[in-house]
């Protein structure tokens, strides 16, 4: 890259998670979720004939698992409700979280989480100038520009998760050796249909991605960790 960048003109406020922030049993869990994932990923590979090496599927099971654990985390400590992650029984309708407040009211979101090569800072605040945006973006839904009808629902909040570094040896950078990873925050599903933003995406951008386009929305364009408890309604103990 020439010269000086051309930078986002935002803060934000993120939370930083390790290993060592969850619960023994959240860890135990963590680790045993991850392993299931990978196993069941490589018997859908090998059915499809599209099998990814078995170091591929486990950092991608233990990046989208600690990804959907931290999202789970920080939505319990709002004390709105409670979330929780739902048995995958079917791939191509998974939802990561539901958030429910009563019998008849809940969220679903979507966990994206990606990897930076060039640090947290690069993802945030650097803008491509072939494009004029940020090189991140908040992944949302599939797009299929006809609403065909295997059009993937819409979840109502997608959330964003970023990891430092390339995609290697996850299991023993995040889990053995505890590194740092970060919620960035959300947006709405509604939002990014409403931004009408999209991109061709690979499995390469983002854990557990199906290659296609995506709504996208420009990461500065995020509901930070500040945003989106000032959207919250006040947290009842």
């Amino acid at each position: 890259m020439k010269g000086n960048p051309s930078l986002v003109g935002r803060n934000y406020v993120v939370v930083e998670f390790r290993f060592s922030d969850f619960s023994d049993d959240d860890k135990e869990k963590i680790k045993q979720d991850a392993e299931e994932l990978s196993e069941k990923a490589n018997k859908k590979g090998a059915n499809s004939g599209e099998k990814r090496t078995d170091k591929v599927v486990e950092n991608d099971a233990y990046a989208g698992v600690l990804a959907e654990f931290a999202t789970v985390y920080y939505l319990n400590s709002l004390n709105l409700g409670i979330a929780s992650r739902p048995e995958v029984t079917d791939f191509s309708n998974q939802i990561d979280v539901v958030w429910e407040f009563n019998k008849d009211l809940s969220k679903t979101v979507e966990v994206r989480s990606s990897f930076v090569k060039n640090g947290l800072d690069f993802g945030l605040f650097v803008i491509d100038n072939s494009t004029n945006q940020p090189y991140f973006d908040i992944i949302g839904p599939y797009y299929q520009k006809n609403y065909k009808t295997n059009y993937e629902p819409v979840k109502d909040l997608y959330a964003r998760v970023l990891f430092e570094k390339t995609k290697y040896d996850v299991k023993n950078r995040f889990i053995e050796k505890d590194e740092p990873f970060y919620l960035i925050g959300f947006l709405s599903g509604e939002k990014l249909i409403e931004l009408d933003y999209h991109k061709s995406l690979t499995e390469k951008d983002a854990t557990n991605l199906v290659s296609g386009d995506y709504y996208v929305a420009p990461i500065n364009r995020i509901w930070d960790i500040a945003e989106f408890k000032e959207m919250l309604p006040i947290s009842r103990h």
